[in-house]
């Protein structure tokens, strides 16, 4: 017998959402195995309307866009979900010709997508940040963090981080205050490759003609060395 209700997105939607099986069945009140025949077709005639008003709530969509046949509803919220892993995966800014590109759709479709992206995240940590030109991105929502929190996982992050033993000699060197300005002008390409991963991970930065730790990574290694940043603990 033929599903009623689209199986692949009641699936879709519960994964994009980060809910476990076990967890949707007890926020809509059900065992797990309700929840596993619902998304393998089973039994789709039985479930009430109350029911699929609830699951559609949860999933944040409409009842309506979870009936097999409702395409144009239903298209919607799939090109959302697809939407939110292409930019999830390209981490940066994206043109909408370029996702109409790679996907195959027009224009509209994009903007249908990401209005439906964009009220999907509302309240969350994440947000869609679009732009004149036609970008868009998923952000962090920054000001849910205050800076003191900010700081501590940069901290944390700076400790977790492996380093290659070029990199770590040159940052040994930037605490002693031995790296001038001019150091990647002389340097070999392995110094050089050592450099941009400082830099990137923002362990050191260039400044009054030299090169030296951030605040963050005096911080992390306990750095007192002269002419090196340390925290007030320190000072």
């Amino acid at each position: 017998m033929t599903p009623i209700l689209d199986i692949e997105l009641i699936k879709n939607l519960r994964l994009s959402a980060r809910l476990s099986r076990r967890a949707l069945a007890d926020r809509l009140g059900v065992s797990q195995t309700v929840l596993r025949s619902l998304e393998t077709g089973a039994d789709h005639g039985t479930y009430p309307l109350d029911f699929l008003v609830r699951l559609a709530s949860e999933l944040g969509t409409t009842p309506g866009a979870l009936v097999q046949g409702r395409s144009s509803e239903r298209q919607v919220d799939a090109d959302d979900v697809k939407l939110e892993a292409a930019l999830a995966i390209a981490g940066k800014e994206l043109r909408r010709a370029a996702i109409a590109k790679a996907f195959g759709w027009d224009l509209d479709r994009v903007t249908a997508a990401a209005e439906a992206l964009g009220r999907r995240l509302d309240g969350t940590g994440l947000m869609l940040q679009t732009h004149f030109g036609g970008r868009c991105a998923i952000r962090p929502r920054a000001e849910m963090l205050t800076g003191a929190e900010v700081s501590a996982l940069e901290r944390g992050e700076v400790n977790r981080k492996g380093l290659i033993v070029s990199a770590l000699r040159l940052l040994k060197n930037v605490a002693l205050d031995n790296v001038a300005a001019d150091f990647e002008r002389r340097a070999s390409n392995s110094d050089r490759v050592a450099l941009g991963t400082l830099l990137k991970l923002k362990l050191i930065e260039e400044g009054g003609g030299t090169y030296r730790l951030t605040d963050t990574a005096a911080f992390s290694m306990g750095a007192v060395t002269q002419g090196s940043p340390c925290s007030p603990e320190q000072r």
